[in-house]
Order: structure tokens, then sequence, then C-alpha cells
């Protein structure tokens, strides 16, 4: 029982189980400060994860601006050819259009347009 006696009597043991309680307890609320701390961890992380996107930017713009003009060149090529008589180019156009150009231009269109539509449903 001495050794017992020995392993919670002296002042390390003491403060070491002090300190393992206050910890504990402290560990079982998330203060402001707390809150405040991680909030700014996680937007330091955000802030790098952007960075890091920006030089992709000028690429999927590029995409963008490339998939949306071949969508308005077969509509305007489908017009065209329907008025000027050429019915079965104007079917060709409008055949690719809805084969080839509209699948990459709607993934186009709701990369861009779909947070906006998102964040204003979420408020309604």
């Amino acid at each position: 029982m001495s050794w017992l006696a020995r392993l919670f009597s002296t002042p390390e043991s003491i403060n070491k189980t002090m300190d393992a309680a206050y910890s504990g307890v402290d560990k079982l609320f998330y203060t402001d400060e707390e809150k405040a701390d991680a909030r700014g961890k996680s937007l330091q992380m955000y802030e790098k994860l952007w960075l890091a996107a920006v030089p992709s930017a000028v690429n999927r713009r590029i995409v963008a601006a490339a998939i949306t003009a071949a969508w308005l060149l077969c509509i305007l090529v489908a017009l065209a050819a329907n008025a000027f008589g050429y019915s079965e180019y104007a079917d060709y156009a409008l055949l690719m259009l809805q084969d080839v150009v509209n699948p990459p231009f709607m993934i186009v269109v709701g990369f861009y347009f779909l947070k906006a539509v998102a964040s204003a449903a979420r408020r309604d």
C-alpha cells in the first residue's frame, strides 16, 4: 500500500492529475475564442485553396467561350440555312447542336450559374 500512497502523494502526480482534469473539463466547452480561432483557420485554408485554383480560372473561361461559340455557331448556321431554303443543312446543324454541342454547353452553364441559382433558392 505504501507504493500507492507514494504514487498519489507526490506533487508531480497531483499536478498531473489536476492538469488532466482541467484539460478534460476545458474540452467539454467550445468557447467563442475557440470558435473564432477555428473560423480563422478555415478561412486561411479556403484562401489557400482559392489561390491554388486561380491559374485554372483562365482555362475554364477559354473552354466556356469555345463551347458557347460552338453553340452559337450551330444556331446561326441552322437559322441561315433555313432562311436560304437549305432545310437539310439546318436539320444537320440542329442535330449537331442537340447531340454534340448541347451536353457540354449545359455543363458549362450549370457550372457558372448553378451556384447563384442554388443560393437564391436557399434564401427563399
